[in-house]
C-alpha cells in the first residue's frame, strides 16, 4: 500500500471500525479465508452497458470506464464507496451487466432512482447517446433486485 492508500484506509477504518494496518491491504489473491458478513454480502458496483450499440468493443469499454470513473469521483466522500475503493473487504466486486437497448438501461436507472440507490448514467457526447450506467458501491443483497432479469454482459 502507498502512504496515501494507508492514509485513506485509516480514514475509512476510523469511520467503520475496520483494520487499516498495512497488512490489511492484501490483494484478493492472498486474502485470508473469511466468513464475515461482508464476504457473504459484499459491497458491489453494478455496471450496465448497452448491447445494441454497434460500436467497437474498445468504444464500449470506454463507456464503462467513463461511468465508473464518474462514480469514483462523485462517491469519493461516501463511506461505503471508500470501503470499496480501498479494498477494505479484500477485493472490489463488480457486476457487468448488459442492457438489450436504451429503454432497458433507462428502466434500470428508474428502478435505482426509485429505490434510492445513487448511480451515474453515462451519456456519450456529442452524440447524446445513453450508453452505460454504474452504481455507487452498495451491498449486493440490497441493490441486486434492481437488476433482476438483466443478464451479465
Amino acid at each position: 500500500m502507498t502512504a496515501d492508500a494507508v492514509s485513506d484506509a485509516s480514514a475509512v477504518a476510523a469511520a467503520t471500525g475496520a483494520d487499516a494496518s498495512p497488512s490489511a491491504g492484501y490483494s484478493s489473491a492472498d486474502a485470508p479465508p473469511d466468513a464475515s458478513p461482508a464476504r457473504k454480502d459484499p459491497l458491489v458496483m453494478y455496471v450496465l452497458v448497452r448491447r445494441d450499440l454497434e460500436w467497437p468493443v474498445g468504444a464500449l469499454m470506454n463507456q464503462v470506464s467513463h461511468a465508473t470513473a464518474a462514480v469514483a469521483w462523485e462517491a469519493r466522500e461516501d463511506v461505503q464507496a471508500a470501503e470499496y475503493f480501498n479494498e477494505v473487504e479484500g477485493q472490489m466486486t463488480t457486476m457487468t451487466m448488459g442492457a438489450s437497448e436504451e429503454a432497458e438501461l433507462r428502466k434500470v436507472a428508474q428502478k435505482l432512482e426509485t429505490a434510492g440507490f445513487p448511480f451515474r448514467l453515462w451519456v456519450e457526447q456529442p452524440e447524446g447517446v445513453a450508453s452505460a450506467l454504474a452504481t455507487w458501491p452498495r451491498r449486493r443483497s440490497e441493490i441486486q433486485k434492481c437488476f433482476k432479469g438483466i443478464k451479465r454482459f
